[in-house]
């Protein structure tokens, strides 16, 4: 598996039910970029 992130923001939330609502003023942060790649050392 191999990927890419690019301007993800992570957003403090309030969850009920199904329901999600930002917190106001709440953390928040910002990936601007990330790359990833990973293998299951079991199939090989």
């Amino acid at each position: 598996m191999v990927g890419r992130l690019e301007n993800v923001r992570l957003v403090e939330t309030v969850i009920s039910g199904s329901s999600f609502t930002p917190v106001q003023n709440g953390c928040s942060t910002l990936i601007e970029s990330l790359e990833f790649s990973s293998y299951d050392e079991t199939q090989w």
